[in-house]
């Protein structure tokens, strides 16, 4: 590459911690001082819901847009977030946001 500007192009690029990671970290606890982007739970529930296309939505369509927002990746929703075997269930924000805001740190084996 002429003049080195493929090299450049990875190396300018500056961390700005206010912006979602990209690709996405594991799930930590909403509210964590250390996490810029889920600092702010209220705004983040806030946030999901004028991205979502609906009122009432799986709980994997409502972790699509907690990832879209935040760069960080949604918990598992067959942790708690819908019945057993009703996993397309359509659920409220509220609900949702209720379920992530319980929900710690997701550990990948």
């Amino acid at each position: 590459m002429a003049g080195g500007a493929g090299w450049r192009n990875a190396a300018d690029r500056s961390y700005n911690p206010s912006l979602p990671p990209d690709p996405p970290f594991a799930f930590v606890k909403l509210g964590t001082e250390g996490i810029t982007v889920l600092r702010n739970p209220e705004e983040i529930r806030h946030r999901v819901g004028e991205r979502a296309a609906a009122d009432r939505l799986s709980c994997d369509s409502w972790n699509a847009y907690f990832t879209s927002v935040t760069g960080v990746e949604a918990p598992d929703p067959t942790h708690g977030c819908f019945p057993a075997g009703d996993r397309g269930r359509a659920i409220g924000r509220d609900e949702w946001f209720e379920w992530l805001r319980a929900q710690k740190v997701t550990i990948k084996v």
